[in-house]
């Protein structure tokens, strides 16, 4: 009887949950390689395409580059503001920027809130596979004007290190994680557990409310990022992959059955 060999996913990233859930992909082989240093745009395509051709180029230098599902993907807040939907980066300069995001989304007339934009991109064999996916997060109104004042963002951080010191979030060795450790400093889970969150559209369609089903997908766009066109070439079981995750289930229980 001959064996089918296993097929190779080659991760273009450093990022613990990426990992932890192409691991969960039954029948793989996984390699991790840098995704190299990350281009100086916020076009998310061309982010995750970069880091699919640099880890290509590394494979390629070793000499082992034979017929690898090589992937990238990046992931990008977009906060609401008078001006329109503004990029923000990881607050790194300190806690204030946070603060200050949340000041400048209460000042919108409207529907508040922000925007997870994901790129990715698989590389089969010099053929490059790309997707993207957008999830836009309404905010209420009181609750954005919660967040801006001092004691309603003294709140969101205490919630934030609840949630990213949890066990459902730090299982299976993903280190907790601060303010300045993601885009804008905005947490879905957390302002969900907060009860500050209205509802949630993907791709441009109509808001809908919290389910369980759309959480866990604004969860995985938000942490993970792999859209629907990439996950297809990774496994064509890619729903029910994501579904039976148990990182993404504990950590969705830890949300809607936070007391």
């Amino acid at each position: 009887m001959i064996l089918k060999e296993q097929p190779t996913i080659v991760a273009a990233t450093e990022s613990p949950r990426r990992l932890l859930f192409l691991a969960s992909i039954p029948a793989i082989k996984l390699l991790v390689y840098g995704g190299g240093e990350e281009l100086a745009t916020n076009d998310v395509i061309q982010v995750a395409v970069g880091k699919a051709i640099s880890a290509r180029e590394q494979l390629r230098s070793e000499q082992i580059l034979n017929g690898q599902l090589i992937v990238g993907a990046d992931i990008r807040t977009e906060i609401l503001t008078p001006k329109g939907f503004v990029s923000r980066g990881k607050p790194k300069d300190g806690e204030h920027l946070v603060w200050e995001n949340f000041a400048q989304m209460s000042l919108v007339d409207g529907k508040l809130g922000y925007r997870l934009v994901a790129g990715s991109a698989v590389d089969h064999e010099g053929k490059m596979t790309k997707s993207f996916s957008l999830c836009r997060v309404f905010i209420k109104k009181e609750g954005m004007i919660y967040l801006s004042s001092l004691r309603g963002f003294e709140e969101y951080k205490a919630a934030y290190l609840d949630f990213y010191s949890s066990p459902p979030y730090s299982s299976q060795n993903l280190r907790p994680i601060g303010l300045r450790d993601v885009s804008g400093g905005i947490s879905l889970p957390v302002l969900v557990s907060m009860g500050l969150v209205e509802g949630i559209s993907f791709d441009g369609v109509n808001m809908i409310d919290l389910s369980r089903e759309s959480l866990m997908r604004a969860i995985f766009i938000a942490g993970v990022g792999y859209g629907p066109a990439v996950l297809e070439k990774l496994d064509p079981n890619y729903l029910e992959i994501i579904k039976a995750w148990d990182w993404l289930n504990q950590v969705t229980n830890k949300i809607l059955f936070k007391k």
